[in-house]
C-alpha cells in the first residue's frame, strides 16, 4: 500500500472545505475528497457524499457531527490539530475523530471505530496522521488543491531556504522536465544575480524571508532565472505556515514577464513625453477629471513658482489663476466647465497669472478636453508667456509714433527752417543797422525770442528720419562725468560715479549729452534739486532672446538712478510719447528725443520706477572694443585770417534766402552772386573762371524741387575746380550728408535756421 494514500486505510478519512455565509456566525463545509471506509461508516457512496454539504449529509446519519464546526473552523483557519468524539446515530458506534489543519479554509478528518477497541489500528493512526500533517500530499488533495494549480507553487525549507516540494506549474515556469531538478535548490539558484533597485539577490532574498517570517506574508516584485538563462519577472506572494510545530514557507508565482515589458514601455513613454514637453517653449499643464493636477512642465514651473513635486495633486485654481487684464477679476471654473461640456476653450489674450513669487506676467492660454473610449479623463491646459512680446509690441508702437513725428518734422522742418532763418536774419540785420537804443532792445527782445522756437524746431528734427548721428569713437568716464556734473551745477545734488575705465562707444557726443542732460534734468526735478544721482556703467553680453530690439552683443549700460518721487506704473508706457508730459510748463519732448536719439545709435532706453522709491533710467548702447583712428580726408582751410571780401556763389530755391545770405555775407565783406538752381550756378562758376574772376566758396541748399540738387552741383563745380570751398546748407534732409558731409566734398554745412554769428564764425574757420 502506498504509505501516502488513504484509500485502504481500515479508517475513515474526509477532506474538507469551509463554507461561510454573510451570517458571520454560520459555517458549513462540503467534502471534497474521501476514503472507502469513510463511505462504509456512512453507508452511502462516493458520488452520495462529495461536494455535498455536511450539515445535509449528517441529517441523514443522525451524528452530532456538525457540533464541532466551531473545532473545524478554528483549526481551519488558524492551523493546529483536535481529536473529538462521535457517534452515528442507529450504528451505535462511537469514533474518535481527528481534525489536522491542510491549508487555509481546508482541514481533514480521520474517523477511529473505538467501540471495540482495535489497538492494532490505533497504533497506526499516530503514523498516518504525521504523514498526513508532514507531507501534505494525500493524492486527492494533491490533485485537487496543490497539483492542479495553475499557479507555481514551492514549499521552503525555513532553516536551509532549500526547496522541499511544487507543483507542476513551478517546474515548467522554471523550464525544468522534472521535479527533482527543482527540490533542493534555494531562491539564488533560480535568481537573477541583481534585483530591480540593484540590490545583489541574496541579500534582497533574505530581506524578504525575514519580513515573511514577522509579518505572515509579504507580496514583491522579483527577477527569475530559468534553467536556459533567460531572465523573467515574477510576482511573488511568500506565506509563513506552521505543520506539526515546524514553520515552513510557500511561494506563488506569477509570471509578469509581459507586464513589467508594459510597465517598462510605459515609463520610457513618459519619460519621452517629459523630454518632449521640456523642450516646448509653453507651459503644459494636466489634470485629471476632477481638475486634480497630475503633471507640468519645466516652463509651467517657472511660469507659475510652482515645482510639479508640489503641485502634483493640488486642484489647478489653486496652483494657477487667470486674471482678466481689463476687468481683474479671476476666471474660476475654467477646468470643470470644460470637463462638463466636453468643449475646449481656444487661445484666450488679455490674461494675467501671478506666480507663486508674486511675479506678474501676460499670458495666452488655452484649455482641452483629454477623451479615451468617449470619456473625458482630464484637460490639458497650455499657457503662453507673451509678456516679452507685448514688451516688444509697446516698443513698436512707441517707435511707430515717434516716427509719425518724424514724418510730421520731415515735412515741415524745410520750410520753418527756412522761415526761421528769414526772421534770424532781417532781425539780425536791423539791429546792426539801427542806432536807436530802444529799437534795439525790443529787436534784441525778439531775437532772443525767435532763439527759443530754434530750440524747439531743432528738437523736432531730431525726429526726423535724417537726423543720422554724426559719431565718433568716445571714452566714456570723463565724457560721462563731464556731461552729468554740468548738468547738475547750480544744484544741490551730487552724482555718485562707478563707471569702468575702460569702456568706449561709438557715438554723436552731442546728441547723446543731450540725452544725459535731460534724464539728469529730469531726475534733478523728481528730487526738489536735493539728494544723490548713482551713476552707473557697465558691459554686458546681449542675446537675442534678452532684448528683443537689440541685435545680440556686447552693449555698454548706463544706468542713472535717482530717489525722488517716482512714476506711477500707469505713466511709464507713455513717458516716450510725444508731446506727453506731467510738467505744467513741458512740451512733453524731451524724453521721446532721447528715446529717438538712442534708437538712432542702435540702442534702447528703459524706464524702471516706484512711487516715492525713485526712478532709473538705463540706456543700452553698443559697446565699442577699442579706439578706431579715422581715414576720411578732410579738405584744410586755407590759411587765410579773416579774409575780408572774397566772392561767394550762393545757390537757393529761395529768394528770401538769396538775399538773407547775401545781406550777411555783404556784412561780412563778401561780394554775392546767386542762383536759383544747379545748372545757372555751374554757368555762373564757370564763366567767373573764364574771366579770371572766379569765387572763392560755394554756398548751395541740398534740395532744389524741380532742379539740379547741391550735391550733383558740387560734382560738375569739382570738375572745373576740386579745391573750392564748399558748404551744403539744410533745413532738413534724411540724406546721410548732414552728419558726413566730407564723404561728398562738401568742406563743411550751414543748418537753417543759423545766425549772422554762426555764419561769421564759420566763415573765420575757412576764410
Amino acid at each position: 500500500m502506498n504509505p501516502y494514500n488513504f484509500d485502504n486505510a481500515p479508517f475513515g478519512f474526509a477532506l474538507c472545505e469551509l463554507i461561510y455565509y454573510q451570517d458571520v456566525d454560520k459555517f458549513d463545509y462540503t467534502f471534497i475528497s474521501i476514503n472507502k471506509a469513510f463511505e462504509d461508516l456512512l453507508s452511502l457512496d462516493y458520488n452520495q457524499i462529495i461536494n455535498q454539504k455536511a450539515s445535509d449529509i449528517f441529517k441523514m446519519v443522525k451524528s452530532n457531527h456538525l457540533d464541532f464546526i466551531k473545532d473545524y473552523v478554528q483549526i481551519a483557519q488558524n492551523g493546529g490539530s483536535k481529536t473529538v468524539e462521535n457517534y452515528f446515530g442507529d450504528s451505535k458506534k462511537i469514533f474518535d475523530v481527528y481534525i489536522y489543519s491542510y491549508d487555509k479554509n481546508i482541514f481533514a478528518t480521520l474517523f477511529i471505530d473505538i467501540t471495540l477497541k482495535k489497538v492494532k489500528i490505533s497504533k497506526n493512526i499516530h503514523s498516518y496522521s504525521n504523514l498526513l500533517k508532514i507531507h501534505r500530499n494525500q493524492l486527492s488533495f494533491k490533485n485537487r488543491v496543490f497539483e492542479s494549480s495553475r499557479i507555481p507553487i514551492i514549499i521552503m525549507d525555513k532553516k536551509t531556504f532549500k526547496y522541499i516540494d511544487c507543483n507542476q506549474a513551478a517546474v515548467n515556469i522554471y523550464g525544468y522536465t522534472s521535479k527533482s531538478e527543482v527540490l533542493g535548490k534555494t531562491p539564488l539558484d533560480v535568481s537573477a544575480p541583481i534585483q530591480y533597485d540593484n540590490t545583489p539577490s541574496n541579500q534582497k532574498a533574505l530581506y524578504y524571508i525575514n519580513k515573511a517570517l514577522k509579518d505572515g506574508s509579504v507580496v514583491f516584485e522579483w527577477k527569475h532565472m530559468r534553467d536556459d538563462g533567460t531572465i523573467w519577472d515574477a510576482e511573488v506572494h511568500l506565506l509563513k505556515f506552521t505543520c506539526d510545530s515546524k514553520i515552513f514557507l510557500q511561494f506563488s508565482l506569477i509570471d509578469i514577464t509581459e507586464r513589467k515589458k508594459f510597465q517598462n514601455a510605459l515609463i520610457q513613454e513618459k519619460e519621452r513625453l517629459s523630454v518632449t514637453l521640456k523642450s516646448i517653449g509653453d507651459a503644459v499643464i494636466t489634470t485629471d477629471n476632477n481638475g486634480r493636477i497630475i503633471l507640468m512642465n519645466t516652463i509651467a514651473e517657472e511660469l507659475t513658482g510652482w515645482k510639479q513635486s508640489e503641485a502634483l495633486g493640488a486642484q489647478f485654481d489653486q496652483v494657477v489663476n487667470f486674471i482678466d487684464e481689463k476687468s481683474s477679476t479671476i476666471s474660476d471654473n475654467l477646468i470643470n466647465k470644460v470637463i462638463n461640456t466636453g468643449g475646449g476653450i481656444d487661445f484666450v489674450n488679455n490674461t494675467i497669472i501671478c506666480s507663486k513669487g508674486n511675479i506678474k506676467r501676460f499670458v495666452e492660454y488655452s484649455i482641452s478636453p483629454i477623451k479615451f473610449e468617449n470619456s473625458i479623463i482630464g484637460t490639458i491646459i497650455v499657457i503662453r508667456d507673451i509678456t516679452n512680446r507685448r514688451k516688444f509690441l509697446e516698443t513698436i508702437q512707441k517707435a511707430q509714433k515717434i516716427e509719425s513725428l518724424g514724418v510730421l518734422a520731415g515735412g515741415i522742418a524745410h520750410d520753418f527752417n527756412n522761415l526761421l532763418t528769414g526772421i534770424f536774419g532781417y532781425i539780425g540785420i536791423a539791429i546792426l543797422n539801427t542806432k536807436d537804443k530802444k529799437v534795439k532792445d525790443s529787436l534784441q527782445k525778439a531775437y532772443n525770442t525767435i532763439e527759443q522756437a530754434h530750440s524747439l524746431s531743432n528738437q523736432l528734427i531730431t525726429f526726423a528720419k535724417g537726423g543720422k548721428p554724426h559719431k565718433n569713437h568716445e571714452p566714456l568716464s570723463p565724457f560721462l562725468e563731464d556731461t552729468i556734473n554740468f548738468a547738475l551745477s547750480g544744484s544741490n545734488i551730487t552724482a555718485k560715479f562707478n563707471v569702468s575705465p575702460d569702456l568706449f562707444l561709438n557715438i554723436d557726443k552731442n546728441q547723446i549729452a543731450q540725452v544725459i542732460s535731460n534724464i539728469v534734468i529730469n531726475a534733478c526735478q523728481a528730487m526738489s534739486n536735493s539728494g544723490e544721482i548713482v551713476v552707473t556703467a557697465k558691459e554686458l553680453y546681449i542675446s537675442e532672446d534678452r532684448k528683443p530690439l537689440l541685435n545680440k552683443g556686447k552693449y555698454v549700460v548706463i544706468s542713472i538712478k535717482d530717489t525722488g518721487i517716482g512714476i506711477r506704473k500707469d505713466l511709464i508706457n507713455r513717458v516716450f510719447e510725444p508731446f506727453y508730459t506731467t510738467k505744467p510748463k513741458g512740451h512733453g519732448l524731451g524724453l521721446s528725443m532721447c528715446y529717438s536719439i538712442i534708437k538712432k545709435h542702435n540702442g534702447i532706453i528703459e524706464i524702471e520706477s516706484e512711487i516715492n522709491s525713485g526712478t532709473t533710467v538705463s540706456i543700452f548702447l553698443p559697446s565699442a572694443d577699442k579706439l578706431e583712428n579715422s581715414d576720411k580726408k578732410l579738405i584744410s582751410p586755407k590759411s587765410k585770417k579773416h579774409l575780408k571780401g572774397g566772392k561767394i556763389l550762393v545757390m537757393d530755391d529761395e529768394l528770401f534766402m538769396q538775399n538773407i545770405l547775401s545781406k550777411i555775407l555783404n556784412i561780412l565783406g563778401f561780394q554775392v552772386v546767386t542762383a536759383s538752381e544747379g545748372n545757372t550756378a555751374v554757368n555762373k562758376f564757370l564763366e567767373a573762371k573764364n574771366n579770371n574772376v572766379p569765387f572763392d566758396g560755394l554756398i548751395l541748399d541740398l534740395t532744389i524741387p524741380g532742379g539740379i540738387d547741391g550735391v550733383t552741383t558740387l560734382k560738375k563745380i569739382k570738375e572745373i575746380d576740386d579745391k573750392i570751398i564748399a558748404f551744403v546748407i539744410s533745413g532738413y534732409s534724411n540724406h546721410p550728408i548732414l552728419s558726413n558731409p566730407q564723404e561728398y566734398g562738401f568742406t563743411d554745412i550751414i543748418k537753417k535756421p543759423f545766425t549772422i554769428e554762426e555764419i561769421e564764425k564759420l566763415f573765420k574757420k575757412y576764410f
